[in-house]
């Protein structure tokens, strides 16, 4: 993976999450946000995408957004191609920033996070995505999409603490980041104005968006994750996020038609607020 060489230290980030949770489409929808939008969301951070990657990453936004193929599941054992951008400060700071995700099979063991996940035990921030379909209300969304997958959310949580801790010999301590995937097949968020100015008010919008997913987990019986989350990476470095990678109307749509990422930068972003140095 080619980043830039004048930057300093890459800020790598590792998507994580049961199979089925969307974390390919996610760093799709990532890249395509910064390349559309030439910044991290509606941060003042500059962003742009490696030139290498900006044809590969346009025939897959046809396929997926314009054509409705779902990009298929990264193999157990393999690390996916990822993304690499380049970001710029306002103070003029300059890093790359690495995305990538790691197999639903990975953390399902503490064994195969030590060892297939070999990356995520020197990642800088943790991205964890829990896909509704696994909430424990069954009435109030759609079926799984792969049967038999599924983990718990709290074992998630301390099968990736573990097997970091297990790998380097010292406690988790880098940001985590619990997000709801597909976050637009819940239907009742409450309303979030988007800020106007930069940087305190975007910080002070990421923080309120954490308090209300964090809500939201807690109102639909995921409080064991939230605690799992808070007690294993700390309360000082764990934030909640929602992010979708399709923007679908899932109550009216099939997949593809009018689709279209949203937010997905916002765990991108608390994960930099809380682990640049």
């Amino acid at each position: 993976m080619v980043i830039d060489a004048l930057a300093d230290k890459p800020f790598v980030i590792t998507i994580a999450g049961n199979v089925g949770a969307a974390k390919s489409t996610y760093l799709l929808a990532v890249a395509a946000e910064i390349y559309t939008a030439g910044r991290l969301g509606i941060t003042s951070t500059v962003a742009s995408l490696l030139p290498s990657q900006v044809d590969p990453l346009k025939q897959k936004l046809v396929s997926v957004y314009n054509d409705g193929q779902p990009l298929p599941p990264t193999p157990e054992g393999e690390i996916h191609e990822g993304y690499v951008a380049r970001l710029q400060f306002e103070n003029g700071e300059r890093r790359s920033l690495a995305l990538y995700d790691v197999p639903g099979e990975v953390i399902r063991s503490v064994q195969k996070v030590a060892q297939s996940g070999r990356f995520l035990y020197t990642s800088d921030a943790i991205i964890l995505l829990l896909d509704p379909d696994g909430f424990p209300d069954p009435n109030a969304f759609l079926k799984p999409a792969v049967e038999g997958v599924e983990m718990a959310g709290p074992q998630m949580v301390h099968n990736l603490a573990d097997g970091i801790e297990q790998a380097t010999g010292q406690r988790v301590k880098v940001p985590f980041i619990v997000a709801i995937s597909k976050s637009d097949k819940i239907v009742d968020w409450p309303a979030h104005a988007a800020p106007i100015g930069f940087p305190a008010e975007v910080q002070k919008y990421l923080e309120d968006e954490s308090d209300i997913v964090r809500n939201m987990l807690v109102a639909q019986g995921l409080e064991p994750v939230v605690t799992a989350a808070l007690s294993r990476f700390g309360a000082e470095r764990t934030r909640f996020a929602r992010v979708s990678a399709l923007g679908m109307d899932y109550e009216h749509l099939g997949y593809g038609g009018s689709m279209k990422p949203d937010g997905c930068w916002r765990p991108i972003a608390l994960a930099l607020l809380l682990g640049r140095v």
